[in-house]
């Protein structure tokens, strides 16, 4: 769709609408405030329609403009059935939330070791959390104590390696004047060609709610932007989104998070952005929306910093765990997106 006028009563609208109709134009008006928007279908009736409308501006009292409403029938577009990449996205998120719950149910220590799956998709897999892994698996670990004492060697050897814990936790260290250990090597995974983690922990979530709470927002958000764009385009996009979203939070606050809520943050951004530097391209989510978007992600930063400082000054320990490095990441990137050309409306 394109937007090519705009009426400040609806007669208007709806009388030039006729007009284009009786013209073989498929198109409609949209009320917005004070005024009404028309909008042309397909792409090659927006120059015709333009014409006509600066036409009619120059002589709106013209007799050829008035048509009876009444003998125009609606031209009515056929849509071919498609699956979008949106519904593509819920469909994964879900069904690896399935897998994994299926995977916890059977792994009796799931309290300290890592399923099948979240050992293959979290953004990476230190060699320190495998040997861990390995013991975890060997032994039980309610009896750890009652293993011999090479056994408890081991484990506490798999837990003292160096591991990447994140920016955060290097900051609590200083803070408590404790020595930094060396620094972790980074991206250990991806280093060796499993490059897909750098997008895969988007796709897994927590519980039910968590689930449900981000592709609700994703069937929102996502049907907006990829009526209007390519769905290379929209895969593009939600991939930058993750990608940049994931490894900001890693960075910040090590391998072990989940959640699509970083794209989620991404994909609000760019609404807002497109709705400021393409109006007419008529992205129809509300000022509050948005809102509430950023002043959740405001809140939950706070609590995260909150926490922090009473952690690490207090030894309070809330075991908070938001993402919200992910979330102001992924909303900036959205931001810079939304103002590229490339993901201009397309008009088909």
């Amino acid at each position: 769709m394109r937007l090519i006028g705009h009426f400040s009563r609806e007669e208007q609208a709806l009388g030039f609408l006729a007009f284009l109709s009786s013209q073989g134009v498929a198109t409609h008006y949209e009320k917005k405030e004070v005024e009404y928007l028309l909008w042309v279908h397909r792409e090659e009736d927006v120059v015709p329609a333009k014409n006509y409308y600066e036409e009619w501006t120059k002589n709106p009292e013209d007799p050829r403009f008035f048509v009876q409403i009444s003998k125009i029938e609606p031209i009515i577009i056929k849509k071919k059935f498609s699956i979008s990449f949106t519904q593509i996205a819920v469909f994964v998120c879900s069904v690896l939330f399935l897998a994994c719950t299926w995977q916890e149910m059977r792994m009796p220590t799931k309290e300290l070791g890592l399923i099948p799956i979240q050992q293959a998709l979290f953004f990476d897999d230190p060699q320190s959390m495998q040997n861990l892994q390995s013991l975890i698996e060997k032994y039980s670990i309610s009896s750890i104590r009652e293993q011999p004492a090479s056994v408890q060697k081991k484990f506490q050897q798999a837990l003292d390696a160096p591991l990447w814990k994140g920016a955060t936790d290097l900051l609590a260290e200083k803070i408590e004047h404790k020595e930094i250990p060396k620094t972790p090597p980074l991206f250990e995974k991806i280093q060796q060609g499993e490059v897909w983690r750098i997008f895969s922990p988007s796709f897994l979530h927590r519980d039910f709610l968590h689930l449900l709470f981000n592709m609700a927002w994703l069937l929102i958000l996502g049907r907006l932007i990829e009526v209007r764009i390519k769905m290379g385009k929209m895969i593009l996009l939600i991939l930058l989104l993750a990608a940049f979203s994931n490894t900001a939070q890693y960075l910040m606050s090590g391998p072990y998070f989940l959640g699509f809520s970083g794209v989620i943050a991404g994909l609000a951004g760019f609404i807002w952005s497109r709705q400021k530097k393409a109006p007419e391209e008529g992205y129809p989510l509300h000022r509050s929306t948005i809102l509430f978007l950023f002043y959740l992600v405001l809140v939950l930063s706070g609590i995260g910093v909150v926490c922090f400082f009473l952690q690490t000054l207090g030894g309070v320990n809330f075991g908070f765990s938001i993402a919200n490095t992910a979330h102001i990441s992924g909303g900036l990137l959205g931001l810079v997106l939304g103002r590229l050309r490339f993901f201009s409306i397309r008009y088909t």
